[in-house]
């Protein structure tokens, strides 16, 4: 490498090559510590590319994915939405062409990729995710009922996607209720991209729905979220495909949006209890001063009964603060229902 770099410096007198300007791929690690003995893995499970209406490369996502902290994602591009046909030429390629490539860009880093489609029709059927597909093009079929049939029949992992789209209305139809029932539906976007949808974090209790969030991303993430994009949280028994849809289909998924988990209750309490850690300095009777350390990268909302605003631990950071001993303590961005959270 060395001696790549010197020939590269000097090719010529009349030319200088600055390889001080070329930049590394970096990876953002994200510390998130494991629970309950199992490997947490972060993950987008609605994403775009060119193949569908967005404006990236399947590898792309790939490389994106891994420099924001990810470990594992799913390329969903609709079933019924084809924006680039003139441009592609998209008779060359068949509805499983954005799953592979990525797939392929996938060996060269440490991340799993998803094969998967979204089928897309108007309310009230709305929009659901196939994850773990064998063959997407079984789903191009004018009925949306047997486009589903076709990838359950695959083994398929159904995700409701964005509930309240496009009306804002979350809408609880009873086609839903049935394919629930049934086990079709098995998860449940309660945020997707920047919108979450609280009437969502009840079905999860109500109806036994896996938690979701995901970006739905079309366009460059990076250039978009403020902060942390929103992600799944898998709680794995190993950083595998198969483990990870042995993790989904058990329901050990956690909701990651906005500095807010959501998901049951005894997931989102042992994360909480894993990231943070407290330590009293002086105990003068009835209260007593209190550090607070979050040892993860997911901030902490702590509301003690009686307070006008609550406390925010940040990531990896320690907070001094004076506790009543007996006070109630809510982490109030630790959602496992509309209004209710960790205690």
């Amino acid at each position: 490498l060395s001696s790549l770099i010197m020939d590269a410096q000097t090719p010529g007198e009349d030319t200088y090559i600055h390889t001080d300007m070329i930049g590394s791929e970096v990876r953002k690690e994200l510390i998130i510590p494991q629970i309950n003995g199992y490997q947490v893995l972060k993950g987008d499970f609605h994403l775009h590319t060119d193949f569908s209406d967005g404006c990236v490369w399947p590898d792309y996502r790939v490389r994106e994915a891994w420099y924001n902290g990810l470990d594992v994602i799913a390329i969903t591009d609709h079933l019924e939405i084809r924006s680039h046909d003139e441009e592609l030429d998209m008779k060359k390629f068949d509805f499983n062409a954005s799953s592979r490539l990525a797939a392929e860009e996938a060996k060269y880093y440490d991340l799993l990729v998803v094969p998967g489609i979204e089928i897309s029709r108007s309310k009230p059927f709305g929009h659901m995710n196939a994850l773990f597909v064998e063959d997407s093009n079984k789903a191009n079929v004018k009925d949306e009922m047997d486009a589903l049939n076709a990838m359950v029949k695959q083994g398929a992992y159904i995700i409701w996607n964005h509930p309240g789209w496009p009306d804002d209305k979350c809408t609880m139809y009873p086609m839903h209720e049935e394919l629930i029932a049934k086990g079709v539906i098995k998860g449940v976007e309660v945020c997707n991209d920047v919108v979450s949808y609280p009437i969502a974090f009840d079905w999860v209790n109500e109806y036994g729905l896996h938690p979701f969030a995901n970006s739905d991303a079309h366009g460059p993430v990076d250039s978009y979220y403020r902060g942390l994009r929103p992600m799944t949280l898998l709680l794995v028994d190993d950083k595998s495909l198969d483990g990870v849809k042995e993790a989904m289909f058990a329901g050990r998924t956690i909701a990651f949006f906005a500095g807010n988990l959501m998901g049951k209750e005894e997931y989102v309490t042992a994360m909480a209890h894993e990231c943070l850690e407290s330590r009293m300095l002086n105990n003068m009777g009835d209260f007593a001063e209190y550090t607070v350390t979050n040892k993860s990268d997911i901030p902490f909302l702590i509301q003690v009964e009686g307070w006008n605003v609550p406390m925010l631990v940040g990531p990896r950071q320690t907070v001094k603060s004076r506790f009543g001993l007996n006070d109630m303590v809510t982490l109030k961005n630790c959602i496992v229902g509309k209004g209710q959270y960790v205690s």
